[in-house]
């Protein structure tokens, strides 16, 4: 298996365990915080935010103009209804629609540019790599949210 079939092998299995994780999760519930952790409005906005890199790394456009994805940066606070989020189905859609792309473009990329210098001082595979991992520790938060809201496990 090459890397790029490695990579979406992994992508391909954190859109499945994300999109579990988000069923029967309504807008209003994906805002509610439990403690002081981030909620699932933030965290799977966070999720599209960071693939904006993923999609950077591969000679895409970005999913989300800066503007939309600052809320969702690294260190931000959890939106709340009365901060103006981006409603979850947008998000999601959002989501969605960056899987095409991002498993499009492994379908083109060759192991020479993965190979490639990339951020960070890690290859571009290397990067993506990393990415794919911060996606699925994102994703175990959202099944950690979803018990929270008093759902059942989906995994």
């Amino acid at each position: 298996m090459n890397s790029a079939t490695m990579l979406k092998t992994i992508y391909i299995r954190n859109h499945r365990i994300i999109q579990r994780n988000l069923e029967g999760i309504s807008a209003e519930e994906s805002l509610q915080k439990a403690g002081e952790g981030n909620n699932v409005n933030w965290i799977i906005g966070h999720i599209v935010a960071s693939r904006n890199g993923v999609l950077h790394s591969l000679g895409q456009s970005p999913i989300w103009e800066k503007d939309v994805a600052k809320p969702y940066a690294r260190g931000a606070e959890s939106p709340q209804a009365d901060h103006a989020p981006v409603d979850l189905t947008d998000i999601v859609a959002a989501f969605n629609q960056s899987q095409e792309t991002i498993l499009a473009a492994l379908d083109g990329i060759g192991e020479e540019a993965l190979l490639a210098e990339g951020p960070n001082n890690m290859s571009v595979g290397g990067w993506l790599e990393f990415l794919a991992w911060h996606e699925g520790y994102h994703a175990g938060q959202l099944g950690l949210c979803r018990r929270l809201l008093g759902k059942k496990g989906a995994i």
